[in-house]
């Protein structure tokens, strides 16, 4: 997609539908299982088995002869739309009917303003737009929106008219309840939405995909992480410190963000509920509780530290140091960090923002250790600073003391370190903290043999240490098997290939030119070929991701320009996605003109009968004269740099016709 530099809406929508495909059905292509995983036979069958219910609900079709039944209900076309989606846009008519297997749908009408105020939800089983069957819609009466990811089949103008045809009795009766059908489609549609209030009054509430509460979670993942940084640190390492204005502002601005989450959770932020978006704040309500998550949200915000106001002081720490331990109940919010990460990730990723997902894992892991072997270094550095407050003169068991971290006994109160002092402190309790947990140890930073506290805390992390480096190397071999894998069927492919290369004899230079391809297919798509990878995306996507690639030059092209949007489409389902390497001729002179070529990316030498360069075309049609007139070509075509093209081929443009 990103080689292609296809629009970032169109990328978004695709990325979605995948994302869909994982979530919902377990990865699994229901396009494709149908198409290319099963006979005719039993295609049909599964597909009356997945449409019967939207069909039969339909009085246009529910009481219509069987063959009828059975003819529309194969013919319907399955289309995927990520919430808030445009399904029919004031830009292009409708051509079809929509029958919504799963998710929530809003008609939209457009008020003198330019407004689009929703009249109408739709849900499981319902349908829309049937009129654009019977009557050509020069400008659709009312636009569709999906409210959720949605799973809709689609009947073609087109297809229906086919179906007809067919079945004359039946189109005559269709025609006869036109009249009753623009009565009902009338009546159906002129209700309000109201977003799950039953007075009719507009609940406010706020999308769980909208942009403000993705930005919102991104927000709440900085002030956690701020947390659990901050309150650690001036706990274990800032003695003698004062509580400062910067401190309580920075806190308290935290706090209160926090708050707004959880009035915003509890009250406003609507969610999926089975495909279906709740909006009614009491169901909100019900649903944050029974999460679980209130209960820690409401425990973080709890105001232990106004203890402090009463015993500011618990030697060896000073006041801000029993603010911080007083404020400790704020990390249960690390709970969320997973989910907010998650919910990060999925927002950079419709932004357009690609992180490769192997680095994503290692970036967690990582991150995982920088956090654990901070906090184990507060602790650890926290313990000694105990020990050697509580030590007598000349007897000091702490193993800050033995590596010149304290220079002298603990006092409370007395002058704060300096931030070379602090500095020094810190980087010795990371490093022993990162050395224990990734099992290293160099030994010269180690827990004092007379501190019974400081071995059994050295103890514990290594304990933990070992299950973190076991999980370490458990992720990296499976990063690099997965490359491996995908490089190894690759390389097994492609040596076939070589093999049959020498069976066959060929020569050095034909050789020569599949051995190019091939490493030129690894480069660019990972071995994948054009064809296969667009087999990979459902038909509509792929659809019309062809007709924006190639929009520029169908414009121009002779007959093409001038058909239908529907004859287009068609065309479309025909094209096929061909790379050419430096030196590949596309087609020779004299020889028949087999298909029309629009070269999408590449150069390309047009060449005379005694191969001399007349024209070099850059990203345009190849041969179109002689394709539609059904002639022999005019010249010789040559790639001269690597070549991306579309091709169509005179058979495949026949039977469009």
């Amino acid at each position: 997609m990103e080689n292609h530099s296809r629009p970032l809406e169109q990328v978004k929508r695709i990325r979605e539908y995948f994302e869909y495909i994982e979530r919902e059905q377990r990865g699994i292509s229901e396009d494709k299982i149908l198409h290319k995983a099963l006979p005719d036979h039993l295609k049909s069958e599964v597909l009356m088995h997945i449409t019967h219910a939207m069909v039969s609900k339909c009085p246009h079709f529910s009481n219509r002869e069987l063959g009828f039944q059975r003819q529309l209900m194969t013919s319907l076309e399955q289309r995927f739309f990520s919430s808030r989606s445009m399904i029919i846009t004031p830009s292009l008519p409708s051509d079809g009917m929509y029958f919504i297997k799963k998710g929530t749908v809003d008609l939209l009408s457009e008020t003198k303003m330019g407004e689009s105020i929703p009249f109408r939800r739709l849900g499981v089983d319902d349908y829309f737009s049937e009129d654009s069957l019977t009557d050509h819609w020069d400008c659709n009466p009312y636009l569709a929106v999906s409210v959720t990811d949605s799973e809709l089949w689609y009947l073609n103008r087109f297809v229906f008219y086919r179906l007809v045809e067919n079945f004359l009795d039946e189109g005559a009766q269709l025609s006869k309840l036109e009249p009753i059908k623009k009565a009902n489609t009338h009546s159906r549609h002129d209700t309000t939405v109201t977003h799950g209030n039953s007075g009719g009054n507009s609940v406010f509430f706020i999308h769980p995909d909208n942009y403000f509460i993705q930005c919102w979670f991104g927000l709440i993942l900085t002030i956690t992480i701020y947390t659990m940084m901050t309150i650690p640190f001036r706990y274990a390492f800032m003695e003698n410190h004062e509580i400062t204005t910067i401190w309580l502002l920075l806190d308290y601005f935290g706090d209160f963000i926090l708050f707004l989450d959880l009035l915003i959770r509890s009250f406003f932020l609507a969610y999926y509920d089975d495909s279906h978006l709740v909006t009614e704040k009491e169901r909100i309500w019900r649903h944050y509780y029974e999460s679980g998550k209130m209960k820690w949200h409401i425990a973080s915000l709890i105001p232990i530290e106004v203890s402090a106001l009463y015993q500011p002081i618990l030697c060896p720490m000073w006041k801000l140091q029993v603010w911080s331990l007083f404020r400790m109940n704020k990390l249960f919010r690390l709970l969320e960090i997973p989910a907010l990460v998650t919910s990060v990730e999925s927002s950079l990723a419709k932004l357009g923002v690609r992180v490769p997902k192997n680095a994503i894992r290692v970036g967690k892991v990582i991150a995982v250790i920088v956090f654990s072997a901070h906090f184990i270094a507060c602790l650890f550095f926290a313990i000694a600073s105990y020990n050697q407050y509580h030590t007598t003169e000349g007897s000091h068991t702490n193993w800050a003391y033995m590596n010149g971290l304290f220079s002298k006994p603990l006092l409370c109160p007395d002058q704060h370190p300096d931030t070379r002092d602090l500095t020094r402190r810190y980087i010795a309790s990371l490093y022993w903290s990162i050395a224990t947990l990734t099992t290293v140890g160099y030994g010269d930073i180690t827990a004092h043999q007379d501190s019974v506290i400081e071995i059994l805390f050295a103890s514990f992390v290594l304990i933990i240490g070992t299950a973190t480096y076991t999980l370490v190397i458990a992720l990296l071999d499976d990063i690099v098997s997965q490359l491996d894998v995908t490089s190894s069927l690759y390389k097994t492919k492609a040596d076939k290939v070589h093999a049959y290369c020498e069976m066959e004899a060929l020569p050095d230079t034909l050789k020569s030119k599949i051995h190019a391809y091939y490493d030129n297919l690894w480069q660019r798509q990972l071995g994948v070929s054009g064809n296969k990878i667009l087999s990979f995306f459902p038909d509509y996507y792929r659809k019309e991701m062809i007709i924006d690639i190639i929009r520029p030059y169908l414009r121009n092209t002779l007959f093409l320009k001038d058909c239908s949007a529907n004859f287009i489409a068609h065309i479309v389902n025909c094209i096929s996605y061909e790379l050419y390497l430096p030196g590949d001729t596309l087609f020779h002179e004299g020889e028949r003109c087999n298909s029309l070529i629009l070269l999408y990316k590449g150069k390309v030498h047009l060449l005379n009968s005694k191969g001399v360069k007349f024209k070099t075309v850059d990203n345009g049609v190849l041969g179109e004269t002689s394709f539609f007139c059904f002639e022999p070509h005019l010249c010789s075509a040559k790639a001269v740099d690597t070549c991306q093209t579309f091709c169509l081929s005179a058979s495949d443009f026949v039977s469009c016709l």
